[in-house]
């Protein structure tokens, strides 16, 4: 007796399972059929290592129905994204406001909260989705990139070719303002410079 079903399935297939929708997935690097719950989209993803195992996903996905349905149940109420919404963002309040264009998000001020603008449509809350992820990603590249630069500067002082060198101008006395230091350094390709003033205490023996 044949244990799975012999019909054709195709990556990205949808079927429903006692309400549930199963999205199949081929993924060459799974080493084994599984399942998993795309709290996002509110479906289940049931993967296989190859497209003729997924039939196998599908009997596996029936087998587990009553798992399934346990997880589909715990899962958060949705709430749709809509204009008057205060959700938060970074860790602070942030209001979604109805405008024209592209959704676009707006600092804190001193009178305003963050905002995110997007246009008043059936489509606001997939435009400010987006516009979050975006932001997300723009904020992981800086961090990765400050990351990078730490390193790099990590590289250079454990390389001992760190070179520091300094000047200033003016008559120093005790109690002066005013006094310039320059200071400069060779991190990094190029060189970097940086001009301070500072007050002078001189001490006397």
């Amino acid at each position: 007796m044949n244990l799975f079903n012999t019909q054709r399935y195709s990556h990205d297939d949808r079927l429903t399972l006692d309400g549930a929708t199963i999205r199949l997935r081929v993924d060459a690097r799974a080493s084994r059929v599984s399942l998993r719950i795309d709290q996002a989209k509110r479906e289940v993803v049931a993967t296989a290592p190859t497209a003729r195992r997924l039939p196998e996903a599908v009997a596996f996905a029936r087998e587990r129905a009553v798992w399934i349905a346990g997880q589909l149940v715990r899962l958060p109420d949705a709430t749709a994204l809509h204009p008057g919404q205060v959700i938060e963002v970074l860790g602070a309040p942030c209001r979604l406001e109805a405008g024209t264009g592209r959704a676009r998000l707006y600092a804190a001020t001193n009178d305003q909260p963050m905002r995110i603008v997007a246009k008043a449509d059936d489509r606001f809350a997939a435009a400010v989705a987006r516009l979050l992820k975006a932001e997300a990603k723009r904020i992981q590249e800086t961090i990765d990139g400050l990351e990078a630069r730490i390193k790099d500067i990590s590289v250079v002082v454990d390389s001992g070719a760190l070179n520091i060198t300094k000047t200033h101008t003016g008559n120093f006395t005790q109690g002066s303002t005013g006094n310039t230091y320059t200071v400069l350094s060779n991190l990094f390709s190029g060189a970097w410079e940086e001009t301070m003033e500072t007050t002078v205490g001189i001490m006397h023996a």
